[in-house]
């Protein structure tokens, strides 16, 4: 449990820094990173959910809405 728990964190580490780096170089790819970590993100917490990794999940859930309505318009 330990281990799979550590793999989703890693992935969505790294899809969360893919997302980001996708960004700073003006690509469109940073919205499927974005939307993927996100989701990996939700999978992670519905799976160990704590009370102190809400923030967590609203965050998540802000990141598809945002992905999902275009915003910001900029990128």
């Amino acid at each position: 449990m330990r281990r799979a728990a550590v793999a989703l964190a890693s992935v969505t580490t790294m899809l969360y820094v893919i997302a980001g780096a996708a960004t700073a170089a003006q690509s469109s790819g940073w919205t499927a990173a974005a939307v993927l970590a996100a989701s990996v993100g939700l999978v992670l917490k519905s799976l160990w959910f704590n009370p102190w990794l809400s923030l967590g999940v609203l965050l998540d859930g802000a990141v598809i809405a945002a992905v999902a309505t275009s915003w910001p318009g900029s990128l």
